[in-house]
């Protein structure tokens, strides 16, 4: 059999393909492997992705594209001999090894054909198989027995929409093996983003847009692709992409033409009746298909349905790795709902009341964490009474588990009429929106509805104090600080017989809110703790870590840099354990983390946790963790003069606050963050609008609005040329801000002090000044108040490390790594005359050096500190450099020389 030139070649390339480097790092990294697998349903590039890395690497190969006549041995070495023949190599000249015939002996000729034309290749060479899942699944032996036969320098590459029936096991084991699947084929927002502007150039997506899309369409690549078609037409790009869905034409059809018309009869029935689900087992597609008596799969076993769903690529994706539950992607499960509704649409509803039904009876027998797609279906099904009866049954486990989208999205798909029925959902209904910063909406529904006296006629009388901590919440947001002491308060006092105790840990919280307010941060902390408690008696994990958190902002106030880190660590390591690391609160850890490593001046380190926290908040409903790690991201991306992404990070924190309240203490560090970006870049003008507004934003603001206010004005006087001004206004306030305990705002004022006494000519004031910020700042190594303060200081620091002032040694060597971290300082006042090191080590890096120490590597090392393993080796070098070595070994030896290490 002769095959045309096109079998035999890689598909032709258009000027519109993306190139893909990661990929094509892991397939040049995969050399040794004696097999390379590429498995993914239709449309997500895989022999796309082999063709422009062939043409990238120049790689040489030999190409087959099965076309499904390749039913018997000789057919498929008939095949690859000719492949082989026709392959970038070339092979006429060349003879094949004299002990080949003797090695060969015991395989069928047409194979030892194959083998001889490849052991005359001297050089390594890939052997791809196209569309492999066309191959007839009774030579699956031939296929294991060319796999095992193959010489060294061949690696055979096998592109399919369905794993190939062979032992994938065997050579996962022995290493021998590269997977390339879905998770790894999907586009990334960048790639969707290069898609959509070859094939429209001119329609200009948002990043917000870009990232709608790639989550529509899970990075499928035919997705995206056929979504950019459908824009070229699109005078609303925004609405187009809200709707966009499975049902969309060029969807419909690709899909039909190259999916569906290739699913077997026996399959399609169960996955129209499945397609209702947003996850799936055995038990529940049993219960589905029960009473569908005359299906061709009566008797049949549904795990092993879809497993092979899974198996065949058939847009099946597993949910956990026990291989229990299982989902469709959304745009294939679009498609079938809409099939299944255009059959019968009383069986949607019907289906739908089965699943609520199964879901229910799974979460009463122990699942509880099933209980909400229970009231989804129950929802879906227009059987808004059980709905209502399972949504107030959950009310407590969503709140404990974190997931208050999930609640609000529930209770915002019950009509209004069935919610006021139940004064707890009406309650719920309030506290969603006033999470999502809906406060006029919530306020709203708690003055419209009269849940005292229903609680009472009910008797639980404690939904008054339920009532009271939510209107202090509001309070809280909207920073009346008197009305929230005083609902918060009365919350407490009638809550004393809530069965809930999510409540009574809500007030407390409120209540060290009150106090956080004015500066008394031990009472805070002492609600925060009693807040903690409560939690952790009715064992709701989510309020325990709010109260953590809580006091962990309180610690970051005081200025324990050191303490906050390490307490973060701790609980993203329980985090980890319990399965929540990717939740929002792990986003705001991170974020806090980011933090700590911002006032440490380590940017890379600060960028990682704020782009960790970042992803992890981003699309959460609650506006305070929305906006916390928005806030974050913000302030790393000005400190890394990333102006870019800065307007990025301001325009989707103003977004939100066209169409929310944002919290008080947001607008408060939004505020300050303009008002420091106008001085950055001497816009006077707009620095002193942007006071302007804070002050206007806050007119009876507590002691610590009064203390930024302070310092605010105080930095604009200095800018604007009045050192006197600016040294009046720390003086009045330098008394009281000594006993709050806030450490970072007493070096910052220290630092501004010592700027203005320059800026006068007072050096010598100026000096005692400085001396005073370095004291208190080298214990938590703050470093980046004296990087943003940088012009006048770097002299003024040269001049005090020359002997103009006496220093302990401690003070010496923090002065010295301030200096160091200073753009313009002198590096040869920094060394020193030091002779065991360069300069001191910092914390960070005694701690990586005891980590090198046990014998972990760069990758563990990060994983222990949650740091990139790039910024681990950052660190590494520094040391190195530091202690005069080049390499691990030398520097474990100095530090043993130089005692650095505990024994």
């Amino acid at each position: 059999m002769a095959y045309f030139p096109k079998k035999l070649c890689p598909p032709i390339l258009s000027s519109e393909i993306i190139n893909r480097p990661r990929l094509f790092a892991r397939l040049d990294e995969a050399i040794a492997c004696r097999l390379v697998l590429l498995s993914a349903p239709a449309g997500f590039g895989k022999s796309t992705l082999l063709a422009s890395w062939l043409v990238n690497s120049k790689v040489p190969f030999a190409w087959l594209n099965l076309s499904g006549e390749e039913d018997s041995p000789e057919m498929l070495y008939t095949a690859l001999v000719q492949a082989v023949q026709q392959s970038t190599i070339n092979i006429t000249s060349l003879q094949p090894a004299e002990d080949s015939a003797f090695e060969l002996s015991s395989l069928p000729v047409l194979l030892q054909s194959l083998i001889e034309l490849l052991t005359q290749i001297s050089t390594p060479i890939r052997l791809i198989i196209d569309d492999a899942h066309r191959l007839d699944a009774r030579l699956a032996p031939e296929l294991e027995r060319l796999i095992e036969h193959l010489p060294a320098h061949v690696q055979l590459i096998l592109s399919t929409r369905s794993d190939p029936p062979i032992s994938l096991a065997r050579l996962r084991a022995s290493g021998q093996l590269l997977e390339i699947r879905v998770q790894d084929l999907r586009f990334e927002p960048d790639e969707v983003r290069a898609v959509v502007e070859c094939w429209i150039s001119s329609v200009l997506l948002s990043e917000e847009q870009i990232e709608l899309l790639t989550r529509r369409t899970e990075g499928w690549i035919a997705g995206v692709q056929m979504a950019a078609l459908s824009l070229r037409n699109q005078d609303n790009p925004e609405a187009f992409l809200q709707r966009f869905s499975g049902t969309n034409r060029f969807i419909l059809d690709y899909l039909i033409e190259e999916v569906l018309s290739q699913i077997p009869d026996r399959l399609k029935v169960f996955l129209l009746y499945t397609s209702i689900l947003e996850q799936m087992c055995e038990p529940l597609c049993q219960a589905l298909l029960a009473e569908k008596e005359k299906s061709s799969l009566t008797g049949t076993r549904y795990h092993s349905v879809l497993e092979e769903l899974y198996r065949s690529n058939f847009f099946v994706l597993p949910l956990d790795d026990g291989g229990r539950w299982y989902r469709y992607h959304p745009l294939f499960a679009d498609l079938l709902r809409q099939r299944l509704s255009q059959c019968d649409s009383n069986l949607v509803f019907k289906l739908h009341r089965v699943a609520s039904r199964w879901f229910a009876e799974a979460a009463a027998a122990g699942e509880s964490e099933l209980l909400p797609l229970a009231i989804e279906h129950s929802i879906a099904a227009k059987d808004f009474s059980t709905a209502t009866s399972l949504l107030s049954e959950a009310l407590e486990s969503l709140w404990g588990r974190d997931e208050l989208g999930r609640l609000s999205h529930l209770l915002l798909s019950i009509p209004m009429d069935h919610l006021h029925q139940s004064p707890e959902l009406t309650i719920g209904m309030a506290a969603s929106l006033l999470t999502a910063g809906k406060l006029a909406e919530a306020e709203y529904i708690l003055q419209q509805t009269d849940l005292k006296s229903a609680g009472i006629a009910l008797g639980k009388p404690f939904y008054a104090g339920r009532v009271a901590v939510l209107l202090a919440y509001i309070a809280a947001f909207r920073g009346e600080k008197e009305l929230m002491i005083e609902q918060a308060q009365a919350g407490l006092n009638a809550l004393a017989n809530d069965p809930q105790a999510v409540w009574r840990s809500s007030a407390y919280i409120l209540i060290g809110d009150s106090f956080a307010f004015q500066d008394d941060l031990l009472r805070a902390a002492q609600s925060y703790r009693a807040a903690e408690e409560e939690a952790r008696c009715s064992k709701n994990q989510f309020f325990v870590l709010f109260a953590q958190t809580k006091l962990l902002i309180i610690l970051l106030r005081q200025g324990r840099l050191n303490q906050v880190a390490e307490r973060c660590r701790v609980l993203l390591e329980h985090l980890q354990e319990i399965q929540q690391e990717r939740s929002p609160r792990a986003g705001v850890l991170h974020a806090l983390l980011s933090e700590v490593h911002l006032a440490q001046n380590a940017l890379e380190d600060a960028l990682f946790h704020a782009r960790y926290g970042y992803d992890l908040g981003r699309f959460e409903s609650n506006i305070a963790i929305a906006s916390f790690t928005r806030m974050t991201m913000a302030k790393v991306y000005f400190a890394n003069g990333d102006f870019g992404g800065l307007q990025k990070m301001l325009r989707e924190l103003l977004r939100i606050e066209s169409q929310n309240e944002l919290p008080i203490w947001t607008r408060n560090d939004l505020a300050s963050l303009r008002f420091h970006l106008a001085l950055s870049q001497n816009h006077l003008t707009e620095a002193r609008e942007q006071l302007e507004m804070l002050c206007d934003c806050l007119p009876r603001y507590s002691s610590q609005e009064e203390f930024l206010i302070s310092l605010l004005r105080a930095c604009l006087a200095l800018a604007e040329g009045q050192p006197a001004v600016s040294i009046d206004l720390i003086t009045s306030f330098q008394d009281k801000l000594n006993h709050s305990g806030r450490l970072g705002l007493r070096i910052e004022a220290m630092i501004l002090q010592a700027q203005a006494c320059v800026a006068m000519g007072q050096t010598d004031l100026a000096a005692k000044s400085l001396c005073g910020a370095l004291e208190l700042a080298m214990e938590e190594n703050f470093l980046r108040i004296f990087v943003e303060a940088d012009p006048p200081l770097a002299m003024l620091l040269s001049a005090i490390l020359k002997g103009g002032e006496v220093l302990n040694p401690k003070i010496q060597s923090f002065a010295r790594r301030v200096l160091l971290a200073l753009p313009d300082s002198n590096q040869s006042i920094v060394s020193g005359d030091n002779p065991e090191l360069v300069e001191p080590l910092s914390e960070r890096e005694l701690e990586i050096l005891a980590l090198i120490a046990a014998g972990l590597t760069n990758k563990e090392i990060g994983s222990r500190l949650y740091l990139t393993e790039r910024t681990v080796k950052w660190h590494a070098s520094n040391l190195y450099r530091k202690m005069g070595v080049e390499n691990r070994t030398a520097a474990l030896k100095r530090a043993r020389e130089l005692k650095l290490l505990k024994d």
